[in-house]
């Protein structure tokens, strides 16, 4: 639990990349899907900033309890993404993945199933294209909303 008193480090920098993650797979924030079990019982619309918060703290004390967080991890469609997310969101930091050596440092995120096909060294090398490019024109550039974006040449 966040605290005014404690320091954060790279177990935080973990977190927060996995709430990153979370949310491009997803499009909806982490722990805003509610108790939803199955495709049977659909989680629960978008909440609010302080019901997000408020089922964090429920997932890190059901974690630290046992319980069973899966829940959260519904909207997984494999289970390379599940392990994943669980490891960038493991609750205790001391044992959150990528963090210190102990668990595996950057190694573990790089080499994890879900990243297995991403050409690491392509992107050391700076090879690798962006998936998306911004329109060649500027006719193109206004239909698409950017109005009055000048692209240069």
């Amino acid at each position: 639990m966040l605290s005014a008193l404690q320091s954060h480090g790279r177990a935080c920098d973990w977190w927060s990349l996995g709430v990153l993650a979370f949310e491009l797979l997803f499009g909806r924030p982490a722990f805003s899907f509610g108790h939803g079990t199955d495709a049977a019982h659909p989680p629960a619309a978008p909440r609010t900033p302080k019901q997000i918060f408020a089922s964090v703290l429920r997932y890190c004390q059901d974690a630290h309890l046992g319980r069973d967080v899966d829940h959260v991890f519904l909207p997984c469609r494999s289970d390379a993404q599940r392990a994943f997310l669980r490891m960038l969101l493991e609750p205790d930091p001391r044992a959150r993945g990528g963090y210190g050596a102990q668990h595996g440092g950057h190694d573990v995120f790089v080499g994890s199933a879900f990243l297995a096909d991403f050409d690491w060294g392509a992107l050391v090398r700076q090879e690798l294209a962006p998936p998306t490019f911004p329109p060649e024109q500027p006719e193109a550039a206004e239909a698409a909303g950017g109005a009055g974006l000048k692209i240069e040449t």
